[in-house]
């Protein structure tokens, strides 16, 4: 049986804490299928400080200096 992930869209911006990736019955927020779960979706959880989903931290582009002789 394959393992259970989140959609790619989905994985590349949020964690899932506290709870196995799956269908779960989250008090207060009601039934959830994290595997299922769209990225307008999560957004819209995480903005309601939904607390299994933890938004990974941007990656940063390390620009170089500008060489003011060039």
């Amino acid at each position: 049986m394959a393992e259970k992930a989140l959609l790619p869209e989905v994985a590349a911006k949020y964690n899932v804490v506290k709870v196995a990736i799956g269908k779960h019955h989250f008090n207060g927020w009601g039934v959830i299928d994290l595997p299922a779960l769209t990225l307008a979706e999560a957004d819209a959880l995480a903005a309601k400080k939904f607390p299994w989903l933890a938004a990974k931290a941007e990656a940063r582009v390390k620009i170089p200096p500008v060489d003011p002789k060039a």
